[in-house]
């Protein structure tokens, strides 16, 4: 529960502070993923973590449901990300959304779970007909 109330506090930080940077992660048929590397800080409670949020793009003139997995390796450990997340999301044309954020480390870089790899598995879209 923690970690849900800190993605919504993190989504909701984002959201006030100016622009993210977006990387290109992967495209492909008309749905474009992008990355964006950000901060979390709770002064309160010295709380310092970094994540990656996932942007989701239907570039089609038509709605898509998509379906995704994401795979993350912590210190050579991968597994399948478990997420509050039903990996599922309806867009309309032109429409995006925020898929997932992932935690990577706490900062400063102190010891313990650091993400290495990240990997969006199961890339399934669907054309819906509505």
């Amino acid at each position: 529960m923690k970690n849900i109330l800190a993605i919504i506090l993190l989504l909701t930080t984002l959201t006030g502070f100016g622009q993210q940077t977006w990387k290109e992660f992967k495209t492909e048929d008309g749905i474009k993923v992008v990355t964006s590397v950000t901060e979390f800080h709770d002064n309160s409670k010295d709380i310092h973590q970094e994540f990656i949020t996932v942007k989701v793009i239907n570039t089609l003139l038509v709605p898509v449901d998509f379906f995704y997995t994401i795979e993350t390796t912590y210190n050579g450990l991968t597994s399948t990300y478990n997420s509050d997340k039903d990996n599922h999301i309806y867009l309309s044309p032109g429409e995006d959304s925020i898929a997932d954020s992932i935690f990577v480390r706490f900062l400063p870089n102190v010891e313990g779970r650091v993400l290495s790899e990240t990997v969006l598995n199961n890339f399934d879209i669907t054309i819906t007909n509505n």
